[in-house]
């Protein structure tokens, strides 16, 4: 309706006293979609759950703040209920800023006077920051990795199995994603235990995301147990019925074969994950399993295909403002022009990516860091100190329009 006529509507509402009480009815009527849509979003059928969640986001953003004003348990339920929605829906930074809102909210309810017992606060409290914890992990692994310690802490205080299970489960996948966390044989222990746990509780869609982080942390020491892993992660992913279970066991099976140098394979296991996120209208997991495509098809010597991917992927990051997926993607398409040569416009990409990495407060990984390293020092020996210090703060100069532009053009725009 026009917007006229709904503030007129509006003004007639608070004249008439309604307000409150048709406010109250509205949140009840929101909230309890969204605890239904949570249930849906991870049985055999998302795909309707996700267009009605979408036909009504207007209505359950308006619910959710009203929530957040006056109910601070409702606001908390309806957050960890969305978790999946958001992650699933495009790729942008709301669900991200929301899950950080309920987070800080939930800190502080715990200590609140409130008629709710204190260990269901504590339950619903520690369900908010393990939803935290994955959520923000889309800012960057290593944001996920900083979340951890207190959803970990908070799940095991709760004594919530699903809790429990699914901040270490996070933080053992953002271990085996990355390389970082308490070690290996600290990993496989937590690992031991959350698949215990995991099994007790009967959760196969849980069972198959424990199995495949392990598969990752198993990859290049034990290739077999690896693969035995995997093929139980997929069978469990079947049970589960749920489609984005069973794509993301189908690119779990592709950084599998990346971790043991088999590119080939990988490329074919991202592919058919991509196509299978799409089908789900899951645009965030699909342009992630894109990407590793891409990284994949550049580590393996195909920097010329590798660079129509990132094309692609780099503005659908930028699109849905993920500022450290940006500069992740300008950096894999410095190393593509580095591979060809132009060791400018490589450097000024770095210059960009950096500035932009500290600006969202996206550090890279370990893992990445490696190669990282030598790039740069590559493209230093490339132009000398001289040439190299000029375009990296050129480069460092641009904004992240400017950076994206310069990465997808065919026309280089200054010095090789």
């Amino acid at each position: 309706m026009l917007e006229t006529i709904r503030q007129y509507g509006n003004v007639k509402l608070v004249a008439s006293g309604e307000v409150l009480e048709l406010r109250a009815r509205h949140l009840a009527r929101f909230r309890r979609l969204a605890l239904d849509a949570e249930a849906g979003l991870v049985g055999p059928e998302p795909v309707p759950w996700i267009h009605h969640l979408e036909v009504e986001l207007d209505n359950l953003r308006v619910a959710l703040d009203w929530a957040f004003e006056t109910n601070p348990q409702v606001a908390l339920e309806m957050c960890v209920a969305m978790g999946n929605f958001w992650r699933s829906h495009g790729m942008g930074q709301e669900g991200v800023d929301r899950m950080r809102q309920a987070a800080e909210l939930a800190r502080r309810w715990r200590t609140m006077p409130s008629a709710v017992p204190e260990a269901d606060r504590t339950v619903l409290a520690a369900r908010v920051l393990v939803s935290n914890q994955f959520m923000v992990g889309f800012a960057g692994w290593a944001a996920r990795e900083t979340a951890a310690e207190e959803a970990i802490a908070l799940a095991r205080e709760s004594g919530d199995p699903g809790a429990i299970i699914d901040s270490q489960t996070n933080a053992i996948q953002t271990a085996a994603m990355t390389g970082g966390g308490p070690g290996r044989d600290g990993l496989l222990a937590m690992a031991s235990e959350t698949l215990e746990l995991a099994t007790r509780f009967g959760d196969p869609m849980r069972l198959a995301i424990i199995q495949s982080s392990i598969a990752m942390l198993e990859a290049s020491s034990d290739p077999a147990a690896a693969e035995r892993l995997m093929e139980l992660a997929t069978e469990n992913a079947r049970r589960s019925e749920n489609p984005w279970a069973i794509a993301g066991m189908v690119q779990m099976r592709g950084h599998v074969a990346r971790s043991r140098h088999e590119e080939a394979d990988a490329q074919r296991w991202y592919r058919e994950a991509e196509g299978r996120f799409r089908e789900i209208h899951d645009i965030r997991f699909a342009v992630s399993a894109q990407s590793e495509y891409a990284h994949s098809l550049r580590r393996s010597g195909a920097p010329a295909e590798a660079l129509v991917e990132y094309r692609g992927t780099i503005r659908e990051w930028q699109r849905t403002g993920n500022r450290g997926a940006v500069a992740n993607q300008l950096e894999s398409i410095a190393f593509v022009f580095l591979a060809q040569g132009n060791g400018g416009r490589a450097a000024r990409l770095l210059g960009a990516a950096e500035s932009l990495r500290e600006t969202a407060a996206a550090p890279m990984t370990s893992s990445e860091r490696v190669e990282y390293d030598a790039q740069v020092d590559h493209v230093r020996e490339l132009l000398g100190s001289e040439g190299f210090a000029g375009a990296w703060a050129e480069g460092r100069r641009m904004t992240t329009d400017e950076a994206v532009a310069l990465a997808v053009s065919d026309h280089d725009g200054g010095v090789t």
